[in-house]
């Protein structure tokens, strides 16, 4: 039950305009990792690397709050809606975090 309410907050943070900085694909491309790729084992290890974009992330929650009052949905609370954002970011990047992992693994 818990995973389907995280998935229905999801699925309206997506639908909002401007859900992600327009920065955001300039700004991960930029970043240096601080830790070596077989020491990341978690998304937790990945955010605490990143952690401006957390900084952005809080900021489109914010303006996520403003338009949440056009709907007919309770407000889940501004931690839910920047989890959401995370998860959003996180999914978009598992397969090229996977395949980077991989290459750095089994390349000699």
């Amino acid at each position: 039950k818990a995973n389907l309410d995280k998935e229905r907050v999801d699925q309206i943070v997506e639908c909002f305009p401007n859900t992600m900085p327009k920065s955001l694909p300039d700004k991960l491309s930029k970043m240096k990792w601080t830790k070596k790729a077989a020491e990341v084992k978690t998304w937790a290890d990945w955010w605490e690397m990143h952690e401006e974009i957390s900084k952005m992330l809080a900021k489109q929650a914010d303006h996520i709050k403003n338009w949440w009052e056009y709907i007919e949905k309770p407000y889940p609370g501004d931690e839910e809606i920047l989890n959401s954002l995370k998860r959003l970011v996180s999914g978009v990047l598992t397969h090229p975090i996977t395949i980077g992992k991989v290459i750095d693994q089994y390349t000699p």
